[in-house]
């Protein structure tokens, strides 16, 4: 059985925006309430929020929007806070989706990679082999850790208007809404 073996390459550092297709804008690496204090104030932005508008909205939770971290160290691959770093981190690879309530592996990870033997352009990787988390115990733990404390956000969400936040263009939209480019005729 193949053990995941960290590489130490920094990808997971430098790459901290995902771009996803079912919503149209990248969602940056979650951070909790309690992490927010971890990062320079310029480079985390709200993440999800409930509320019954845009004027009236509760923070849920964080994303971090400087590519790469502001933490990792581009000559050692080292994170400069790693005794605190957040769960997000420590649960690299893994995403836990509760769309699909599945735990995914993040194929651009090179080590996953090599495992798996599948390309960056995969994207997740889904197993039930046999010792699938060998290795990945640690990151298995944070994971879980990340779902327990979105369930307890979320509780009070359910009464109201969930709400996700887009670092680009500084809005919000309504959580089951996509954000629609419209195209502009020009009558000359």
């Amino acid at each position: 059985m193949k053990r995941w073996a960290c590489q130490r390459c920094g990808a997971c550092c430098t790459r901290t925006d995902l771009y996803h297709e079912d919503i149209g804008f990248p969602i940056g690496t979650y951070i909790t309430p309690e992490e927010r204090d971890l990062f320079p104030p310029e480079t985390i932005q709200p993440r999800f929020a409930y509320g019954p508008d845009r004027e009236h909205l509760t923070i849920i939770d964080y994303q971090m929007t400087q590519t790469p971290c502001p933490h990792h160290d581009p000559a050692t691959h080292d994170c400069k806070i790693y005794d605190h770093h957040p769960l997000a981190c420590r649960a690299y690879p893994l995403e836990i989706s509760t769309l699909l309530q599945a735990t995914l592996l993040d194929a651009r990870c090179p080590a996953i990679q090599k495992r798996y033997n599948v390309t960056p352009d995969t994207e997740k990787v889904g197993t039930s082999e046999p010792g699938q988390w060998a290795g990945l115990e640690e990151a298995r733990e944070a994971a879980t850790q990340i779902t327990i404390y979105q369930h307890k956000s979320f509780v009070p969400a359910l009464l109201h208007k969930r709400w996700l936040y887009d670092f680009q263009t500084k809005e919000w939209f309504l959580i089951g809404t996509k954000p629609i480019q419209i195209e502009v005729e020009k009558n000359d």
